[in-house]
């Protein structure tokens, strides 16, 4: 008599957030539970923006079978020619991945956040130069634990439409243009696995 063989289904792991910092760990939590998205979120991948560090998590993102979306701001680039280089050398690296989804912002991801509420092509040099138009429609925004841990703002951008108005105008920037944002590749990426769950 034949054996009868066990199939197992293999699992594929849920993507992982990397980001440089406590902003986008909060923005991808909230996003993660206001949407129902299906993301993973450890401590141990937010907290760096150098892009040696960012280069070590997404390889160990990648070993364990996952997908890796990084959130970062590339402001840094403009005073530190070091980072520029790595940072260049790491997009280069995993531009093609498809495991891969670089979502970097110049300056900062709070031009991503603008861009829920307006369409500029004002050239903002500094993050600061951002947030200063970002409180206009975030009253109180402010890159500190005790505002970004409420997920008041997050739901704020996401109500009126905000979201797709970002995502729409996010095709229309590119990286020859300053400044610009690529988190829309990350909303994408976790919007196409969330249908897929529902179907």
């Amino acid at each position: 008599m034949a054996r009868k063989l066990e199939t197992k289904q293999l699992r594929v792991p849920m993507p992982v957030g990397i980001g440089a910092g406590l902003t986008e760990k909060c923005y991808l939590k909230h996003l993660r539970t206001l949407k129902g998205y299906k993301l993973d979120l450890k401590p141990r991948f937010f907290g760096s923006d150098n892009a040696y560090d960012m280069n070590k998590l997404v390889t160990d993102v990648l070993a364990g079978g996952a997908k890796a979306i990084c959130v970062y701001d590339k402001d840094v680039t403009r005073w530190n020619e070091e980072q520029r280089r790595l940072l260049a050398d790491f997009e280069k690296k995993y531009v093609d991945n498809e495991n891969v989804i670089l979502c970097g912002s110049m300056p900062c991801i709070e031009f991503w956040f603008l861009m829920h509420f307006r369409n500029t092509t004002r050239q903002y040099r500094t993050s600061k130069e951002v947030i200063k138009d970002l409180v206009h429609f975030l009253p109180g925004y402010e890159k500190k634990s005790t505002y970004l841990e409420k997920d008041a703002w997050v739901k704020t951008l996401l109500q009126e439409e905000r979201l797709t108005r970002a995502m729409t105008l996010s095709l229309r920037t590119v990286e020859s243009d300053q400044p610009y944002s690529k988190v829309a590749e990350a909303i994408r990426a976790l919007d196409e696995k969330y249908q897929k769950k529902e179907e």
